[in-house]
């Protein structure tokens, strides 16, 4: 299942690459993980339990033991990345 996990996440998320300048780093259960310079994309994918996908975008200069902690904060966090690129993906392991 992992297999077809990277086969399927490096079809649907290759605009990073081809469009966004992003390199594909590292790929070992769970995460398959794309950078640029500025932030970092990683794909959780869930293959021992319920397999479920989890996306996390970060910007590699934010200290990755920080979290926003109140409403306000998620919707900062939120706010900006709305402000970006949009697109829409589905994936299917089928």
């Amino acid at each position: 299942m992992w297999d077809k996990f990277i086969e399927t996440t490096t079809r649907h998320f290759r605009f990073l690459e081809t469009d966004l300048g992003f390199t594909s780093k590292t790929a070992k259960p769970p995460f398959a993980i794309y950078e640029s310079s500025k932030v970092q994309v990683l794909v959780y994918y869930d293959v021992n339990g319920r397999h479920e996908l989890d996306l996390r975008v970060r910007n590699l200069s934010d200290d990755p033991r920080k979290t926003p902690r109140s409403r306000d904060d998620r919707d900062d966090v939120a706010n900006g990345l709305a402000k970006g690129r949009e697109i829409p993906i589905s994936l299917s392991f089928n």
